[in-house]
């Protein structure tokens, strides 16, 4: 019996303590949906009821579905394989039109076009991701962007380069079997990012403006998850350090601005806005705690400023300013450091290093300084 998905057979089936041999035609293009009857003959040669008929035909199409199916599964596992083996050699600095015409021609026109489009978004690295669609990939887990397979690169003409390099290196290290502590981070995420929308009561399968506020906090979350990981020998944070990573980016503040300062989460801050946001107007709005004798604020202040003058015990204005700076750096930015205080960072740096620092170096500088001091 052939496994093509039509045309015309014969088979031999075994009904009850009966023999029967059918010539049939079948068009199983849509699974199920046709077979006839062009002739049946009992070995017995004894007449075929219409209920060994219909059991004959029935049989007969199980047969022809299943080895269809077999063939539509392998034809698709041939095509994700000559798909990823296009991303690859893409990503390798290749092209499309350098793989075996025979290959790309099973791709199929759609495919082709998914395969080019990625070609053309990863060569380019310059276009910026949708929200929407960064969005919904986010939330997905490493195993759920693994099982996409190559579908993946059928997302290239809404993300950035980078992004979509992010989502097959996660989909990857699915694969690689990495271990229980990866698939909870990302449950934990999960749970997190979704209290967080509620939260906000946005939802950004229906409106654009929330898909956009949505991707931009999962970004931001995923970068602080990534920067823990790297700074903690690859080992995964838990649901209690990632809930605090995302409080520090639901942290509402104002950017100060010519007229009325607008108020904005943490999550929202471009880089450009960092030096700008402020969450204390005046020693009033740092929390008590902070500002007691030992408490964070002079603590941490006096460790930084003990190095540019013997008098480093801060004022409200100076608490002020430092209590921004923290907040700042909760938000993930590297904030500016006073002049005075990065006149010494950076003499500082360019005798360790014998090189005059950047502006970023020394912004680098002052914010993990301010982290160990404040710990």
């Amino acid at each position: 019996m052939r496994a093509a998905l039509f045309g015309t057979g014969t088979a031999t089936v075994e009904i009850g303590d009966r023999t029967i041999t059918v010539d049939f035609d079948y068009d199983l293009e849509e699974f199920g949906c046709g077979i006839g009857s062009l002739g049946m003959e009992a070995e017995d040669g004894e007449e075929i009821s219409d209920a060994e008929e219909a059991a004959v035909l029935a049989e007969v199409e199980r047969q022809l579905t299943d080895r269809a199916q077999g063939m539509q599964a392998a034809t698709k596992q041939e095509v994700e394989g000559i798909k990823l083996e296009a991303l690859r050699t893409i990503m390798g600095g290749g092209s499309i039109k350098d793989m075996d015409p025979f290959k790309r021609e099973k791709l199929g026109t759609e495919g082709i076009s998914s395969v080019l489009a990625f070609e053309k978004s990863w060569n380019s690295g310059s276009n910026e991701s949708d929200p929407a669609t960064y969005y919904k990939l986010s939330m997905m887990s490493g195993e759920e962007l693994h099982s996409m397979g190559p579908d993946l690169i059928d997302y290239a003409g809404k993300l950035s380069k980078e992004d979509l390099k992010g989502f097959i290196d996660k989909a990857g290290n699915s694969a690689r079997g990495e271990d229980a502590a990866k698939r909870s981070t990302d449950l934990s995420r999960t749970q997190i990012v979704t209290s967080t929308q509620n939260m906000l009561g946005l939802d950004p399968s229906k409106t654009p403006a929330d898909a956009e506020r949505m991707a931009a906090f999962n970004r931001a979350l995923d970068v602080k998850i990534n920067g823990f990981i790297a700074a903690n020998g690859g080992k995964e944070p838990d649901g209690t350090q990632m809930q605090a990573m995302a409080d520090d980016l639901m942290m509402k503040g104002n950017l100060d601005q010519w007229g009325k300062d607008p108020e904005k989460r943490a999550f929202e801050l471009t880089p450009g806005e960092i030096d700008n946001f402020y969450v204390a107007d005046e020693y009033s709005d740092i929390p008590a705690e902070l500002t007691r004798p030992g408490g964070v604020i002079p603590r941490g202040y006096s460790t930084i400023w003990r190095s540019v003058r013997a008098d480093s015990d801060p004022d409200e204005g100076e608490a002020v300013a430092f209590y921004n700076d923290m907040m700042r750096v909760k938000a993930g930015g590297a904030p500016t450091p006073p002049d005075e205080l990065a006149a010494r960072i950076r003499q500082g740096l360019a005798q360790t290093t014998g090189a005059m620092p950047s502006d970023d170096q020394v912004a680098a500088f002052y914010r993990e300084w301010i982290i160990r001091a404040t710990k």
